[in-house]
């Protein structure tokens, strides 16, 4: 894995949390803020070779 790949997943993580923030107290704020977190768990993930996680299933 290169490290634009890590930059890359760690800006998506970033921005994710961003529109977190942004979106109102409901599922859709539940939902964005699983998807930071799954992005931030791949992109370490990716940085330092480590095992796969499930990710977070999003609220329905």
């Amino acid at each position: 894995m290169s490290n634009n790949d890590t930059v890359r997943a760690a800006k998506h993580a970033r921005d994710t949390a961003i529109r977190a923030d942004q979106k109102p107290r409901d599922a859709g704020l539940a939902n964005t803020a699983a998807d930071a977190e799954n992005a931030a768990v791949e992109a370490s993930r990716k940085a330092f070779n480590g095992p796969d996680f499930p990710k977070i299933e999003k609220v329905k």
